[in-house]
């Protein structure tokens, strides 16, 4: 729990931002140091949460997961910072399932993926949102509550032991908050749902205890940060507007807690040179061939890393979160030049002008984005959106019609023996008054597409991961900075 004194200061910050407007931007940047520490204090894990070479990532979960992008931003940085190991990354989410579903679904969807690692992110459609209509429940509504949280606490126990049986390595990731104080959201509000979310996580930290899983927190850091924007402005939400689905910026929140919890290394590289002695050291870099002269250095360096390329759709998550500072560090810092202005130029290209005092100091090379680093980042961070693309409106659709409209039909499932069944299913459907129905049938219509062509696209997939992993290999560079006069 944050501290009285941070209490405290919250309040103080409010009152001053209410007195003087002009004081504002520092005074938000001072909050969101609190929220973030309080962010960094609610990511735990226990055991080691880590990826290793060869890796297989199942990522199981609801529609936050099967239309999300907070694993698609930690896998781009597992491959940007760690671009020598080798791991495969598999979508498990199903929109609309719960834990039960997962569990009846495992044999098909999720064991054919072999994880050695499994992610597990579910609670949100296990509490029974519908029951928590009212504030007050009635006997039909708490008896409904309770059963949903019973159901969930059986049947999450059960898909964890089936996938250390498996021997994947389990990791929880709290679900999610369902945003209840959201001003204008555009879906009603369900008060308790909150309750039952954080019931929700608190089983999963004691199952995570006794059955020797890890454990990411998402749902207390992302409620505070949420009272956060919510103080200064009630239709703020890292969430979004029908309280369920957190929006990009959430979910590279999200990804910050989880690479966080994993003690996810700040340094992409870090070069020191010394231009009076022609000499540098490095860390996550190798740097040949210096020459020094007056007012000038040259060098060559091949870092064992690119720059993580921060999503424009993401960046707004950077006035919320320390990202770049904490994990995204490129530094440059060279020593013993003169007072002045120098440009700095990689491969021939002017990336920018900074002063000596500046270069002393270190300038962080992740933040420039015009380097060829970070172009080459920015395409791997291309064949990542191209691949969960595939992922989220091919790969899954193809699992979610299979879930919810083909259930108990054997697998693998043969087109032809389920086409009556479902233009049954569809007809029926678009006669239909419930809600999503229309969803429904847009699914079915584009698995009589996509299900004839599931073999090739499991292999574009496959090819598209091999594409980012090369993709990613750090090339060799040329380094010159001379002074602005020189340059010119």
């Amino acid at each position: 729990m944050p501290s009285p004194l941070w209490h405290d200061s919250l309040r103080t910050l409010n009152c001053l931002v209410m007195i003087h407007s002009l004081l504002r931007p520092l005074l938000l940047s001072l909050s969101f140091v609190f929220v973030t520490t309080a962010i960094v204090a609610g990511a735990t894990s226990a055991p080691t949460i880590e990826f290793r070479s060869g890796d297989r990532w199942s990522v199981i979960g609801d529609s936050i997961t099967h239309h999300g992008s907070y694993y698609a931003w930690v896998y781009l940085y597992e491959l940007t910072r760690f671009p020598q190991q080798e791991l495969v990354v598999e979508n498990c989410g199903i929109s609309g399932d719960s834990a039960a579903g997962t569990v009846q679904r495992y044999d098909w969807d999720i064991a054919p993926t072999r994880p050695t690692v499994a992610t597990i992110m579910l609670g949100m459609n296990d509490v029974d949102r519908e029951a928590y209509s009212e504030a007050a429940p009635t006997p039909e509504n708490q008896k409904r509550r309770e059963a949903a949280l019973s159901q969930y606490r059986q049947s999450l126990e059960a898909l964890v032991d089936r996938l250390q049986h498996d021997y994947a390595r389990v990791v929880f990731l709290t679900p999610s908050p369902f945003d209840e104080q959201l001003v204008g959201a555009n879906q009603p509000n369900h008060p308790g749902v909150s309750a039952a979310l954080a019931e929700c996580a608190r089983f999963m930290a004691d199952l995570a205890t006794r059955k020797g899983a890890a454990l990411v927190d998402f749902q207390k850091p992302m409620l505070e940060l949420n009272a956060q924007l919510q103080a200064r402005d009630p239709r703020a939400t890292v969430i979004g507007p029908d309280r369920v689905h957190p929006g990009i910026p959430g979910h590279f929140v999200m990804a910050y807690l989880f690479l966080r919890a994993q003690n996810a290394p700040a340094t992409v590289a870090r070069i020191a040179v010394d231009a009076a002695a022609g000499s540098a050291k490095s860390e996550r870099a190798d740097v040949s061939k210096i020459e020094v002269e007056t007012d000038a250095v040259e060098f060559d360096c091949r870092e064992a890393a690119l720059p993580y390329p921060v999503p424009d759709e993401a960046k707004l998550a950077l006035d919320w979160v320390p990202f770049v500072k904490e994990l995204n560090q490129e530094t440059l810092q060279v020593s013993a030049f003169k007072s002045g202005a120098y440009v700095l130029e990689i491969d021939g290209e002017r990336v920018g002008s900074f002063s000596a005092e500046q270069l002393q100091q270190g300038i962080n090379l992740a933040e420039l984005p015009s380097t060829p680093q970070m172009t080459q980042a920015r395409e791997v961070l291309s064949l990542m959106r191209e691949w969960q693309e595939l992922v989220t409106h091919s790969q899954r659709t193809l699992a979610e019609v299979e879930h919810w409209r083909l259930r108990g039909k054997p697998h693998p499932v043969q087109l032809e023996d389920v086409r009556p069944f479902l233009l049954e299913e569809y007809d029926r459907l678009s006669h239909s008054a419930e809600p999503n129905r229309k969803w429904d049938c847009i699914n079915i219509q584009r698995y009589f597409v996509l299900k004839p062509q599931q073999a090739p696209l499991q292999q574009e997939l496959a090819a598209l991961q091999a594409r980012m992993h090369a993709a990613a290999q750090p090339q060799r560079h040329h380094f010159s900075l001379q002074r602005e006069e020189r340059a010119r």
